[in-house]
């Protein structure tokens, strides 16, 4: 496993867990179920939306380190074509 993807592994499992629990805190604080059919459903919906959050999170944040990654490749590369500070 390469550096890149060792850092988006720990990236995406850091936002994935805090983006699941934003979303399962907001439910939980924010829905009262007032029986068990609404307990349950509650519970399946909150486990749902947090992982579909979970996801978009994911992508956005390994697009981000790809683009920060290009970036700086870039930079690198292309050094000798900036002209030099008067």
């Amino acid at each position: 496993m390469n550096k890149i993807k060792i850092v988006k592994f720990v990236a995406t499992v850091i936002v994935g867990s805090g983006t699941t629990t934003i979303a399962n805190s907001i439910i939980k604080n924010n829905v009262a179920p007032a029986n068990l059919l609404q307990q349950i459903t509650v519970g399946g919906a909150s486990v749902v939306i947090g992982s579909m959050a979970a996801t978009a999170t994911k992508a956005h944040t390994e697009a981000q380190i790809d683009a920060l990654v290009t970036a700086f490749e870039n930079m690198k590369t292309k050094d000798n074509e900036f002209p030099a500070p008067a």
